[in-house]
């Protein structure tokens, strides 16, 4: 089995540093950054960890639709992982319907792995996703 490659976005150093050393000690492959845009395509990530405010912007959003309307992406499975609870409550329904698991902040190291393993093990997403903004 080939090692699964994870695209981390998350603009908090702390949590993106034991993010990635908790998803590297499980066996993957984790490129981390903490701005949104980065070029997910060639990264060939088999799994996307998204931050919904990246810098105090909602800029996770607009990567979501990045993703989602992009032939290349829209197939990769997404975590939303973010302390946004609102935001998250008021689109949650929309989010299911499109196959985006959500990681509430604050979580514990267990949860992100069930979260990572249940994604995985979901992939594709359907790909007849529709803007979600």
């Amino acid at each position: 089995m080939s090692t699964k490659r994870i695209v981390l976005i998350e603009d908090d150093a702390d949590g993106r540093t034991t993010m990635v050393a908790a998803l590297e000690a499980s066996g993957y492959e984790v490129k981390a950054s903490a701005d949104a845009f980065g070029d997910i395509k060639h990264a060939k990530a088999d799994l996307v960890i998204l931050d919904l405010f990246l810098h105090g912007e909602s800029t996770g959003w607009q990567q979501l639709d990045v993703l989602t309307l992009d032939p290349a992406t829209r197939g990769i499975p997404v975590i939303i992982c973010s302390a946004a609870i609102a935001s998250l409550g008021s689109a949650r329904a929309k989010l299911a319907a499109f196959d985006v698991a959500v990681l509430e902040k604050p979580f514990d190291l267990e949860q992100l792995e069930a979260a990572v393993s249940a994604a995985l093990e979901s992939a594709p997403r359907r790909p007849e996703i529709a803007r979600l903004g």
